[in-house]
């Protein structure tokens, strides 16, 4: 795996350059049911959009799946996060 060096300078340009409907990655793990064998690293990935910005983290909205219904969930990304997923590096 090789290093990615993150300067500050290109945070903060990715965080001037990012709107409000910008599309990102956001994944969730996946809950282990009784009698799975190494679901560890197990994950799903959910179409999300960009809908505030605070200084440090971006709160995004997504559709989630609960139960029988999918839902309008939000959480958060770091600037860091959204950084290395437009480059295309593991996080």
């Amino acid at each position: 795996m090789t290093e990615v060096t993150v300067s500050l300078k290109d945070i903060e340009a990715l965080k001037e350059s990012l709107k409000h409907g910008d599309k990102v990655t956001y994944s969730t793990p996946v809950a282990k049911f009784f009698g799975e064998d190494n679901v560890r690293g197990n994950r799903i990935l959910h179409k999300a959009k960009i809908v505030k910005k605070l200084q440090h983290l971006a709160i995004i909205e997504y559709n989630a799946k609960r139960g029988n219904k999918t839902v309008k969930a939000q959480s958060t990304m770091t600037y860091k996060e959204i950084y290395f997923q437009r480059r295309g590096c593991a996080w």
